[in-house]
C-alpha cells in the first residue's frame, strides 16, 4: 500500500481580537470572579471574524498559503470541514475550488463535523492517496462560531475563537513530513442534542421561522462525556499500536477548555511537557485546533518522533490518528 504523508500546514485566524478580561468586567463580573472563570476556560483572547467575513473567506486566506509551496495544478482533490457553511447548498468545497482557481478535473467535498474533524480528513485523505486515487490532497478545517453564539451564554462565549486550516497530504514526502500511521475512531449519537444547533438545517429552519440560529452546548454532559470516553480511548488506542505512552513524543489533544486539559493530563497521568496547551491567546478553534498546534511544532520534531492526535466532541464523535516523523 502506497504511504501518505502530511507535508504542509498552514493557519489563519480570525482578525478581530476579543479579550475575555474585558469582557467580563463590562457585564459585572469582578476581578475574582472572573479570574475563577478564565482558569476553567483557559482563553484569554478570543479571534473573531468580521461582520462579513465567513468560514470561506478563512478557508481562502489559509489554502492560498499553501498555493505558495505547491504547483495548484498537482493538488487533485479538495476535502473541506466545516459545521459553519455559507451555504447549505452547494458543496462549499466547489466554491473554494473556484475562488482557488484550481483545476476542473479534481474531487471536492464537504464533511460536517467539529472538533474530531481534522482526525476524519486526515484519514480520508490517507486513503484516497494509500489507493493511488490521488497524489495531493488539499484538507481545510474552517469555521465561524461567533456567528452562532448568543453573547449571554459564557459557556460558549469565552471559548470559541474563528479560524480556519489548510494541510497538504501527498504521495511524496518532503523535508519535514510526517508520515500517518493508523487510526481509531467513535461515535455515540445519542448525545447529539448535547451540542447541537437546531434552527439551521431543513427540519430547523422550519421549526424555527426567523429565529437566527444559535449553538446550545451542555457543557456538563460534554465534560462528563470527555473524561469517561477519551482516557480509555487513548490507552487503548496505543494498546492496539503495541505503544507505551512515553513512546509518544507529543500528545496533541483537541483544544477544548482549561479544565478539560487538566483533566485529561490527570486520568492519563501524562508528562505536562508532552500534552500541549494552545488556548490562552488562540482559543477553542473546533477543527483547526489540533492542525494549529502541529504547524507550530512541525519543524521542532526529530526523526522518528511519535505524534498522538485526539479529536472529540459534537456529535458525539472522537477519534485519534499517530503520526510519526520521517
Amino acid at each position: 500500500m502506497t504511504k501518505s504523508y502530511l507535508n504542509n500546514i498552514e493557519y489563519f485566524l480570525g482578525s478581530i481580537k476579543e479579550n475575555n478580561h474585558v469582557f467580563l468586567q463590562s457585564i459585572g463580573k469582578d476581578k475574582k470572579k472572573a479570574k475563577k472563570i478564565l482558569d476553567k476556560v483557559g482563553v484569554s483572547i478570543r479571534n473573531i471574524s468580521g461582520k462579513n467575513i465567513f468560514s470561506n473567506d478563512l478557508a481562502l486566506q489559509s489554502a492560498s498559503k499553501i498555493m505558495k509551496k505547491i504547483n495548484k495544478k498537482k493538488i487533485d482533490y479538495v476535502i473541506n470541514c466545516t459545521q459553519t457553511p455559507e451555504y447549505l447548498i452547494p458543496t462549499n468545497a466547489c466554491i473554494l475550488q473556484k475562488k482557488l482557481k484550481l483545476e476542473k478535473n479534481i474531487g471536492a467535498l464537504d464533511i460536517n463535523l467539529g472538533c474530531s474533524g481534522f482526525i476524519y480528513l486526515l484519514s480520508l485523505a490517507k486513503g484516497l492517496v494509500s489507493s493511488n486515487v490521488s497524489k495531493n490532497v488539499l484538507l481545510i478545517t474552517s469555521d465561524t462560531y461567533s456567528k452562532l453564539i448568543d453573547n449571554r451564554d459564557l459557556g460558549t462565549k469565552l471559548i470559541f475563537s474563528d479560524a480556519a486550516s489548510s494541510s497538504l497530504v501527498s504521495k511524496d514526502r518532503t523535508k519535514n513530513s510526517l508520515e500517518i500511521l493508523n487510526f481509531e475512531f467513535g461515535t455515540d449519537g445519542s448525545g447529539y442534542k448535547d451540542f447541537i444547533c437546531e434552527n439551521f438545517g431543513s427540519k430547523g429552519l422550519k421549526n424555527k421561522v426567523n429565529k437566527i440560529p444559535k449553538i446550545e452546548m451542555n457543557g456538563s454532559k460534554i465534560f462528563e462525556f470527555t473524561l469517561n470516553t477519551i482516557p480509555i480511548f487513548v490507552l487503548n488506542f496505543l494498546k492496539k499500536n503495541k505503544l507505551k505512552k512515553n513512546n509518544i513524543k507529543y500528545f496533541i489533544f483537541h483544544q477544548a477548555s482549561q479544565l478539560v486539559l487538566d483533566n485529561l493530563q490527570k486520568k492519563l497521568n501524562l508528562n505536562e511537557k508532552n500534552m500541549i496547551n494552545d488556548l490562552k491567546s488562540i482559543g477553542n478553534t473546533v477543527s483547526s485546533s489540533i492542525p494549529i498546534i502541529l504547524k507550530k511544532k512541525f519543524k521542532i520534531l526529530k526523526k522518528n518522533d511519535l505524534v498522538l492526535l485526539c479529536g472529540f466532541g459534537v456529535g458525539l464523535s472522537w477519534g485519534a490518528c499517530l503520526l510519526r516523523k520521517t
